[in-house]
């Protein structure tokens, strides 16, 4: 089976407007060209995005390592499945960290910076795994993909007891 290149790889194309819409949806909302205001339930529609988006990776990334243990046949499935559902969340999340530095300056995001920085890593070095344009640092992008996933986990704890008050 021929290999296709890199310009003519669909999932390479799709995980590059999912960029593109995650640096839209930082700059859409920075500016505040939608409502941000908007509450559903308790908290303001910027916050649920954030909750999502974190909790999707949360709970996805370790679902997806064990079914692709337990179940090797459907590894290449669950790749696929494991970039669209991540890049989605990173859409998420994207929406929340427009909108945190610009409304409430007063709050400290260190955190929240720190954790918005990881996943953005964390999404480029899978991108770089996926779709190998460095062949030869296929084990570093390794390596840091699953330092930053394990980053994700510790930051994205001490945001939550942060942000709660707990910390």
């Amino acid at each position: 089976m021929k290999k296709r290149s890199i310009s003519q790889n669909r999932d390479f194309w799709a995980a590059m407007v999912f960029l593109l819409a995650a640096v839209g949806i930082v700059a859409v909302t920075y500016m505040r060209l939608y409502p941000v205001e908007a509450y559903i339930g308790p908290l303001q529609l910027y916050h649920w995005a954030g909750i999502s988006g974190a909790s999707i990776i949360a709970l996805f990334v370790p679902l997806s390592f064990v079914l692709k243990r337990r179940f090797p046949k459907t590894r290449r499935s669950l790749f696929g499945i494991h970039m669209y559902v991540n890049l989605f969340a990173f859409e998420l999340i994207s929406m929340h960290f427009g909108v945190i530095g610009q409304i409430k300056p007063e709050v400290d995001t260190g955190t929240g910076f720190l954790l918005y920085f990881v996943v953005t890593l964390l999404v480029f070095t899978g991108i770089l795994r996926r779709f190998p344009l460095a062949p030869s640092k296929m084990q570093i992008w390794r390596f840091l993909h699953l330092s930053l996933a394990l980053s994700f986990y510790i930051i994205v704890i001490n945001h939550v007891l942060g942000v709660l008050e707990i910390l």
